[in-house]
């Protein structure tokens, strides 16, 4: 069997399966409610501030108009918290006006980019991840009938099957993650427009403790890469569950139990979390990681980019020598 024919078999057996459709669906109709939800927010206390001072007659003089209110109210205030929040507001205001940027919600954006950064730091990716790692499952699983595995069958060298079966899984999870990035796009061109791609985002990438903003564009061929090794670090430690277990069930309870029980482990348990930066799971959200909002929300400067693309891969090689180590075992007992 070519590499083509196999490949061919694989996409026919998921678009078979009519679930996993369903599932993709349910994804995009999560999408939509979030957008309906963000659309009757309505204005946020920023852009009310700003409407107040002219944003609709000219929205850079609205910026530069509120800075000087927010100034006089920080020089009479005697609260710390209110000079803090004027003072971010004002330093949002400023970078504004200096890129000549319309201001949108960062709570309930509804433009293009802004919902996209929305749908890779909500829950959203959580659900993707699980819906991924099922998806694989029932794929791979229906390999084995009693424990045994009738893909052997098929006049395919082990190491190509292997190999194509992970790269299929990677492309499947960057397939699923570019949907619902381009049908969150596509829904905020519909309702307010692209908005820019150089909208200011909070990053804690020169002081943990402090934030600053940063551009989003910049970020986002580190947020892409470190997000492409985590789907292929994903695809990878599935594809060797599936192999362990030998059964849909079982590959099921502990790739779930396991991804999301570190992932949820990190965030809230202290010993955990100080050393999240050598656990390739908590690299899951792209976006965080490389803006370092996940590694200032658990006080751990070391859960940044350079140590997630660092740790997922060795992680992706040490699964791949496991892989190479069991065919090569498997071959020596059959010549035996």
């Amino acid at each position: 069997m070519t590499t083509i024919n196999y490949t061919c078999f694989l996409f026919k057996r998921f678009i078979k399966n009519k679930l996993n459709l369903g599932l993709i669906l349910i994804i995009l109709i999560i999408l939509i409610s979030m957008m309906i939800t963000n659309v009757k927010s309505g204005n946020d206390d920023m852009q009310n501030h700003l409407n107040h001072f002219g944003y609709s007659q000219n929205y850079r003089r609205s910026y530069h108009n509120l800075i000087q209110y927010n100034n006089k109210i920080m020089i009479k205030s005697n609260s710390q918290d209110i000079t803090n929040q004027l003072s971010n507001d004002n330093e949002l205001l400023n970078y504004l006006y200096q890129n000549n940027i319309q201001y949108e919600s960062s709570s309930h954006p509804t433009t293009s980019y802004g919902f996209m950064k929305e749908a890779n730091n909500s829950y959203i990716t959580g659900f993707t991840l699980l819906i991924i790692i099922f998806m694989i499952i029932n794929l791979f699983s229906n390999n084995y009938i009693e424990r045994m595995n009738i893909s052997k069958l098929l006049p395919m060298n082990r190491f190509k099957k292997d190999f194509i079966s992970i790269i299929f899984s990677f492309l499947l999870y960057g397939f699923l993650w570019i949907i619902y990035n381009v049908f969150s796009y596509i829904l905020g061109l519909i309702i307010s427009g692209s908005g820019s791609i150089n909208y200011p985002i909070t990053a804690f990438i020169n002081d943990i403790h402090n934030g600053s903003y940063v551009n989003f564009g910049s970020l986002i061929p580190h947020m892409i890469i470190i997000k492409s090794m985590f789907m292929l670090f994903i695809a990878c430690f599935v594809y060797l569950v599936i192999i362990i277990c030998k059964n849909r069930i079982m590959a099921l309870f502990s790739a779930l139990f396991i991804s999301f029980g570190l992932i949820i482990s990190s965030l809230l348990f202290a010993p955990i979390s100080r050393i999240a930066q050598w656990i390739p799971f908590s690299f899951f959200n792209g976006n965080d990681i490389v803006t370092l909002v996940l590694g200032h929300s658990i006080d751990n400067a070391k859960l940044n980019y350079q140590n997630g693309i660092l740790i997922l891969g060795i992680s992706i090689v040490i699964i791949l020598i496991i892989l190479i180590l069991k065919n090569i075992s498997v071959n020596k007992i059959k010549r035996i």
